[in-house]
């Protein structure tokens, strides 16, 4: 079983592996495509805030989850964790993952 990615250029930076997933939220009743960096040393998977409200979610629904906080390379990251899935196609089959998706919480950022 393999699952394909590609590589998204970002100037000015190199390109960057990514692959593309569904992503759901069954308690808003949503589901959309995202790229998602790879990312090998990581320990769950984060979503940018942008991506949940192109899925028309309201953060504000997302605060009465707890606000956690995420520690790696650069620095210390807030997020909401949402019960949701990851779906791959790989070829005629489909690969679901249920889990907690970590939305960034870039709402202080925001109000700047």
């Amino acid at each position: 079983m393999v699952i394909h990615g590609f590589y998204k250029p970002i100037p000015p930076a190199i390109p960057s592996p990514y692959v593309s997933v569904y992503v759901s939220f069954p308690r808003f009743d949503v589901q959309r495509q995202v790229d998602f960096l790879i990312d090998t040393g990581a320990t769950g998977v984060m979503l940018h805030s942008d991506d949940v409200r192109d899925m028309n979610i309201p953060i504000e629904l997302l605060r009465a989850n707890a606000v956690r906080r995420s520690r790696g390379v650069g620095g210390i990251q807030r997020y909401f964790a949402e019960p949701g899935s990851l779906s791959f196609d790989i070829g005629s089959l489909t690969l679901r993952c249920d889990l907690n998706i970590h939305i960034i919480d870039d709402t202080a950022a925001r109000s700047n």
